[in-house]
């Protein structure tokens, strides 16, 4: 397993694919969070994989030249050696095996979202998929937010590469589907993201929260239950078998780090009526 576990990065420079790393000096704060992982670290290895290999994780904090930046941005957990697992096409990562058992991905939809609008005091849509607009593709409409909340702005036009991804998920897109033209239309769907260009809250403090989540359930299902769950971003992989357990307190964290209840969507598996899609 991996020594050193935390990792700071300072914002990323337009044109880059990610900040440059940053030192940062211990204290009391980073002994807590590094032990957190350590601690997941040496309970995961002990499981045995098949379909991937487990070595390790890192939590990654990211923008630490901001001056308000106290190990409160970003903190998604990622394999310490690589993409690893996380790296891995969906379809590849459900034929993974923990102690020779069938897993599932247990999603939150609409994650930052979510967020967003609990930070915010204001109701998401009640609908199973946040995501399905009329007259726009999903996987459209994803690209736009995932493009949008990664920015401080809106975007001029499509990102290098976001048609030929289109275009790999089936999707057909029309010449009518500027970034702008997506654009009306979404914000008519989100008035929440009509201020994104002047709002305080950015993805990394989005990121934060949901790393929160993500980790404390990790922790609690080790601690409270001894049961094994793998972290993908926003969701978590785990046996079958605790696939209840896992729904619920995965909806007990969220809760109480958020505010409200989550929309969760289990992959791999049949989940009771009223789930959603896919996040955004």
């Amino acid at each position: 397993m991996p020594s050193k576990v935390l990792e700071v990065r300072a914002s990323k420079i337009e044109g880059s694919k990610r900040g440059k790393k940053m030192k940062f000096t211990p204290s009391d704060l980073t002994e807590r969070l590094s032990a957190d992982v350590t601690e997941l670290n040496h309970f995961l290895s002990s499981f045995r994989y098949e379909g991937m290999v487990f070595s390790g994780l890192r939590r990654l904090f990211n923008e630490g030249d901001r001056k308000d930046f106290n190990f409160n941005l970003g903190g998604r957990l990622y394999c310490a050696n690589g993409q690893g697992y996380i790296g891995m096409k969906s379809e590849d990562r459900a034929n993974i095996l923990i102690d020779g058992e069938n897993i599932v991905e247990v999603d939150i939809n609409a994650s930052y979202l979510t967020i967003l609008h609990a930070l915010k005091g204001e109701t998401m849509p009640n609908k199973d998929d946040v995501c399905e607009i009329d007259g726009l593709p999903r996987e459209v409409v994803k690209k736009w937010f995932s493009n949008t909340m990664g920015a401080s702005g809106f975007q001029k036009r499509w990102l290098a590469g976001n048609l030929d991804e289109l275009k790999d998920a089936g999707v057909r897109h029309e010449p009518w589907m500027t970034v702008k033209a997506v654009e009306k239309i979404v914000l008519d769907h989100f008035p929440i993201m009509q201020d994104w260009p002047k709002q305080e809250v950015r993805w990394s403090n989005l990121m934060f929260i949901e790393s929160e989540v993500i980790e404390g359930t990790m922790l609690a299902l080790k601690r409270q239950h001894s049961l094994p769950s793998l972290p993908v971003h926003d969701c978590l992989i785990v046996k079958k078998s605790d696939q209840d357990l896992a729904v619920e307190v995965l909806t007990e964290q969220f809760q109480s780090k958020v505010g409200i209840k989550p929309r969760l969507k289990i992959k791999g598996a049949s989940f009771g009526s009223g789930t959603a899609s896919p996040a955004c």
